[in-house]
């Protein structure tokens, strides 16, 4: 009873302490898997952030981010996708050459419009964040390996087979050269050419 009182006096004062001391608690309360309390808490913080803060600042982006997490865990993914839309948009428009945070950004919205089946949402997402990959990392990283694999899966998807193809054999050619032969990413890059490479012959057929 105390605590909530607490909460509400705090809820009253537009103060960035205040909203540090909500988003510390969304934190807490989501590494206890209380995802409900978090996502009220992340959303407490973001309320004040936006009325103290610039309407582009990072730790508005954060407390987006945040309860975007908390309402993928909770299934609210047209929720989580606002929240992550949004903060994916501060995040470029603020601190563009932040490479990390918005590859995070991309990742977390490419996840959220797969659990809404929109495919063509989560190809845009993924064909974005290879763009950057392919920016900032050496050309035969594994992250960019991952990044085709999955982003040939989205094409697969949409019926497109022949770039879906043409992703795996690039992330194939990198785990090649870069990982051992028992490497489980690498069989599993083997494996899905070898289904895209079947399923061209079946339509030709």
């Amino acid at each position: 009873m105390l605590f909530r009182s607490i909460r509400r006096k705090a809820l009253l004062q537009d103060d960035p302490d205040v909203a540090q001391y909500f988003q510390n608690l969304g934190l807490a309360e989501l590494n206890l898997h209380d995802d409900k309390a978090a996502r009220i808490s992340f959303g407490e913080a973001a309320a004040i952030r936006r009325r103290v803060l610039p309407k582009d600042h990072a730790e508005l982006a954060w407390s987006l981010y945040q309860l975007g997490i908390a309402q993928q865990n909770l299934h609210q993914y047209a929720s989580a996708r606002q929240s992550h839309v949004e903060a994916l948009a501060i995040r470029q428009r603020a601190y563009p050459k932040d490479f990390d945070v918005i590859l995070e950004s991309f990742n977390q919205l490419a996840m959220v419009e797969a659990q809404l089946g929109d495919v063509a949402a989560v190809r845009k997402a993924l064909e974005e964040a290879l763009a950057i990959r392919r920016q900032v990392l050496p050309k035969d990283h594994r992250d960019i390996a991952n990044n085709l694999l999955i982003l040939s899966q989205a094409k697969a998807g949409m019926g497109d087979s022949a770039s879906a193809r043409k992703d795996r054999e690039e992330a194939l050619a990198i785990l090649s050269r870069t990982s051992s032969q028992a490497d489980p990413a690498l069989a599993t890059s083997l494996d899905a050419l070898g289904v895209t490479q079947l399923k061209d012959r079946k339509s030709v057929v």
